[in-house]
């Protein structure tokens, strides 16, 4: 399966994401702003990035060029 990280400023929809992958078997890591959604993606071992695009702290559109440049 799969490793995910899911970055959302909402703890509602990271938490109800979070619940459905791990549902079908999927590890995933959550971050709730963009400068802990970075910090975990530094980590490496990602298969997918789910990101929300309007963040507090930034753009995960920001998030996920960083991500494609790893």
């Amino acid at each position: 399966m799969a490793r995910v990280l899911i970055v959302d400023d909402e703890a509602s929809l990271r938490d109800s994401l979070r619940r459905t992958l791990e549902r079908d078997g999927h590890e995933t890591v959550t971050a709730a702003d963009l400068r802990s959604g970075r910090r975990e993606l530094a980590g490496g071992g990602f298969d997918l990035l789910i990101s929300d695009i309007r963040l507090g702290d930034g753009s995960g559109l920001d998030l996920i060029a960083e991500a494609r440049r790893a």
